[in-house]
């Protein structure tokens, strides 16, 4: 039975080191003034909490690490006070309406030049290429 799951958790496990990849070029284009990062705490809460349901090798205590020193190098990068946009917006997946909102209030987003079933097609088709890989 193992041996069938095999190709997978391989997979699984190229896809997780790609993407740590990303977010350490990401992070080292902001750190040299090239774009600035942006999230909120319910952003950091559920990437953390989806990362440890799909590793059982990390504790929460590692994340939440990586978190505090994410704040600490970029201290501007925080949203907080978008809880009010969130209910304006439309998407399939009325969960997703968070992030959303955050990326609007931090104006990385502006809200009429965009469809937001445009932006959560696009944020679905690229979440099953990562699963796909």
């Amino acid at each position: 039975m193992r041996r069938k799951y095999a190709g997978l958790f391989s997979r699984m496990e190229v896809t997780f080191q790609a993407l740590k990849a990303i977010r350490d070029l990401l992070f080292s284009l902001a750190e040299n003034g090239l774009y600035k990062p942006k999230w909120s705490a319910e952003i950091q809460e559920e990437w953390s909490l989806n990362l440890l349901l799909n590793r059982s090798d990390l504790k929460k205590e590692q994340l939440q690490l990586t978190v505090e020193s994410m704040n600490l190098a970029f201290p501007d990068s925080n949203v907080d006070k978008y809880s009010s946009l969130i209910s304006s917006i439309t998407l399939p997946d009325p969960y997703d309406r968070h992030f959303v909102a955050a990326a609007i209030l931090s104006k990385a987003l502006k809200p009429k030049e965009i469809l937001w079933q445009k932006v959560f097609k696009l944020w679905q088709t690229i979440s099953l290429c990562q699963l796909e890989n």
